[in-house]
């Protein structure tokens, strides 16, 4: 399964990163595949970075409040990075390249800045930055977020979705601000981001199946541009996974019965004797049910009958208000593996044992690698051979013991 901020990387890189193509052993220059559907906008993405190169050789970042950060090809983040930097110091920039031509004409480079559209550089700043909020989201590695993997794609595909009008939006501290509607260029990069996420991003069984254990989503993954087939191996990926992990301890005898065809009696209890004659009454007593009816063999539900009991019980639950204002899914999960102390629980709270191991087994999968490879490269081993030979499981694995080896020791 592979890492959904590798599809994210994958998609952007595609639109916005430069190609080549070889003709008769002939590698042609760096170009844009989609320069022709956004022409302005490619430009200002390349006067952007020979703006930044500029300020860097003539050693003018000092003059800056805040330096300006060159592009990386390899990180699409970077690109976003890169034209934040340049719309917050947009004014600054602007003051020093004045300075610098009043002081010596022939170094007049005004047009570097002039040629860059304020509007354009905030409206293609803005469009990337959803992506990287879905990035960060599917790289926590402190909470489950392989469920998401579904729901973050389909925003992202209706972020995508061209704009008109102007319409309100909020920030993080709560300041709401009023968004311009869609210029040409950025309808046309949406459309292209659009196409290629969904030939790049293809979701898997096991991301539908972790969606589904969601009481959040099972009822919505229709409004995630999901098709019926997909929900329906999602499901089945689901009912196996619920096989595999199914505690086998405490019912490898009622298995073994069920395919011997052995299993326990009920003992039945001796009939005390009478010592009067039977009386007229218009009720039968319990001794006469007792001899009347034979002893009923009450057979233990299959493995397959739990797992369908439980999947229709899940699938008919519905969250509180409470829960849904503090909703935690391991919290949720752990509580429906617990088996309640009181009957009167049982019924209110009925357990889910198999759902919640299976819940466990399938939560536990990041949606992305990206957090492992950042904390790796923390201790020195980015690019060398014994990097480069380990499997990523290996390097999760020895991230595992480097993060809790206080609790090893």
């Amino acid at each position: 399964m592979a890492c959904s901020d590798h599809k994210i990387a994958t998609v952007l890189t595609t639109v916005f990163n430069k190609t080549t193509i070889t003709t008769d052993g002939v590698r042609s220059a760096p170009f844009y595949k989609y320069h022709k559907y956004a022409p302005h906008l490619f430009e200002m993405i390349d006067n952007s970075k020979e703006l930044v190169r500029y300020f860097k050789q003539a050693n003018l970042q000092n003059y800056l409040s805040k330096t300006l950060k060159q592009e990386n090809a390899t990180r699409w983040n970077s690109l976003l990075i890169s034209l934040n930097n340049i719309l917050d110091s947009y004014d600054d920039v602007t003051i020093v390249l004045a300075r610098l031509a009043n002081t010596n004409r022939q170094a007049n480079k005004q047009f570097l800045i002039t040629r860059i559209d304020k509007n354009s550089l905030a409206e293609l700043a803005r469009f990337l930055k959803r992506f990287q909020t879905a990035t960060l989201g599917l790289e926590k590695h402190l909470e489950p977020t392989l469920h998401l993997v579904a729901f973050e794609r389909s925003a992202l595909l209706e972020y995508c979705k061209p704009r008109n009008e102007p319409y309100n939006d909020e920030e993080a501290d709560g300041k709401k601000f009023t968004i311009p509607s869609d210029s040409d260029d950025i309808i046309a990069v949406k459309m292209l981001t659009k196409h290629v996420l969904q030939e790049k991003w293809i979701l898997d069984d096991l991301h539908i199946a972790a969606a589904l254990l969601d009481p959040r989503q099972k009822h919505r993954l229709d409004r995630f541009r999901l098709l019926k087939t997909q929900v329906e191996r999602g499901t089945s990926c689901l009912q196996e996974i619920m096989h595999s992990v199914k505690d086998t301890s405490a019912e490898a005898s009622e298995e073994t019965a069920a395919t011997e065809g052995r299993w326990p009696l009920k003992r039945r209890m001796k009939t005390p004797t009478r010592e009067v004659a039977d009386e007229l009454t218009l009720c039968s007593t319990d001794e006469d049910e007792e001899e009347d009816l034979p002893i009923a063999r009450i057979r233990p539900l299959t493995q397959a009958q739990r797992i369908r009991k439980e999947l229709e019980l899940y699938f008919s639950l519905k969250l509180t208000k409470e829960e849904k204002k503090k909703f935690d899914i391991l919290v949720w999960w752990k509580a429906k593996g617990t088996l309640a102390k009181n009957p009167e629980d049982q019924l209110l709270l009925p357990p889910l044992p198999i759902m919640a191991r299976a819940a466990r087994a399938v939560l536990c999968v990041p949606a992305s690698s990206l957090k492992s490879e950042c904390n790796f490269s923390n201790v020195g081993n980015t690019v060398t051979k014994k990097r480069n030979q380990l499997n990523r499981s290996v390097v999760d694995d020895v991230l595992f013991v480097r993060s809790n080896c206080d609790v090893v020791t």
